[in-house]
């Protein structure tokens, strides 16, 4: 059981938090931090130099699944013009502005049964990759990690090894005492 909230950000979000990746989900249960409200509030006060935002994206009685995103790197990701394309095909107000995209997010979150398939896109994977679980209902994929890969295996591979050490480089300093705030001030 991961113990801090600091120690729960480093654990699943490290990619983003390092610049590798535009966002991560987690999910952490209410209880356990019954002051997640204000840990949200101070993160994004702390980090807003860095573009780096917190988000609740849905809530139910005991847990809250919440959007760590870098809004530039998103930004980026959301304007290659195909992936624009796939997002303005499914409804998304592409208007150059990442919180009403992230509302967006938020809205078909809490409207589907399941997670909607751009939740791939929202996280950065590439968009091959995406379309290629959408093609084949999360089967016959060349390459399982964070995502299922379809596309480009190599680049994925590298990938995969990249955010598994960014991961242990931030859990390493969180727990020699470090917080995720004196980390994303850190250069």
């Amino acid at each position: 059981m991961i113990n801090s909230f600091d120690e729960h950000i480093a654990k699943y979000c490290s990619p983003t938090l390092g610049g590798l990746k535009p966002s991560n989900l987690f999910s952490c249960n209410k209880e356990q931090y019954l002051n997640w409200s204000l840990k949200i509030k101070q993160f994004n006060l702390y980090s807003s130099s860095n573009k780096l935002c917190i988000t609740p994206v849905c809530k139910c009685k005991h847990r809250i699944l919440l959007l760590v995103y870098n809004k530039k790197l998103l930004l980026e990701y959301i304007s290659a013009p195909n992936v624009y394309e796939f997002l303005h095909n499914i409804g998304y107000p592409l208007n150059g502005n990442i919180d009403s995209i992230i509302r967006h997010f938020k809205k078909r979150i809490n409207q589907s049964q399941c997670f909607p398939h751009e939740i791939g896109i929202i996280l950065g994977y590439p968009l091959e990759d995406v379309l290629g679980f959408i093609k084949h209902g999360g089967k016959n994929y060349k390459l399982s990690g964070p995502w299922k890969v379809y596309g480009d295996v190599e680049k994925a591979s590298k990938l995969f090894e990249e955010y598994k050490i960014c991961k242990e480089r931030f859990c390493n300093l969180i727990s020699k005492g470090f917080t995720i705030t004196q980390l994303l001030n850190v250069g």
